[in-house]
């Protein structure tokens, strides 16, 4: 009971935490999926709140739906399609590109 008059920032926390590494953090670090944002977010919480790894999360899907009425995890998988997705593609096709270069070099010799 006294945890849900922290509900707005629990969610708070995370959005702010999940879209910081989502999005690389506004840096060139690496972007992650959601499921690594969320672990680090609950990690986060847990610490500070001193529960668990999974009430942290449980308090961050209630406190989320509570706040902005849908669901946290749709909400994550829509930023990481935003944010994760296309740095994600642009390295794979990076790699497949510098494979297909290193092949047509070799087969030259």
């Amino acid at each position: 009971p006294a945890l849900v008059a922290c509900w707005p920032c629990v969610s708070s926390v995370f959005l702010n935490i999940a879209e910081d590494q989502f999005s690389g953090g506004g840096s060139k670090a690496p972007t992650q999926p959601f499921y690594k944002a969320y672990d680090r977010a609950a990690v986060t919480l847990a610490k500070e709140l001193n529960i668990t790894q999974l009430g942290a999360k449980a308090m961050m899907k209630d406190a989320y739906h509570q706040q902005h009425g849908t669901d946290l995890y749709e909400k994550g998988k829509a930023l990481e399609e935003k944010f994760h997705t296309p740095v994600r593609e642009a390295e794979k096709e990076a790699r497949i590109a510098e494979r297909t270069t290193s092949r047509t070099q070799s087969q030259q010799r």
